[in-house]
């Protein structure tokens, strides 16, 4: 079937697009980028869950969440000021 094939393709991107995010974070040891590639895969598979129907509506609003609340966290993050030790 065309939409389980599109799905699959665009699941596997997203896919790819989660395991980026998290090699990120592990190389840099970065936290929000960890996080951030765990969103997406979570994201993937709540929006494969839902099917074909409302797969890229899913994608739509909790992919962009996702960078909302890691730009925040960062802007957050950034705003601290050193910590004593």
């Amino acid at each position: 079937d065309f939409w389980q094939r599109s799905m699959a393709m665009n699941g596997v991107a997203i896919l790819v697009v989660g395991l980026m995010y998290l090699a990120g974070g592990a190389m840099f040891n970065d936290r929000n980028q960890a996080v951030l590639g765990v969103w997406f895969l979570i994201v993937n598979i709540a929006a494969l869950v839902s099917g074909p129907e409302h797969f890229l509506t899913v994608l739509m609003i909790l992919g962009p969440l996702g960078f909302f609340a890691g730009a925040a966290a960062g802007m957050h993050g950034s705003r601290r000021g050193p910590r004593s030790a």
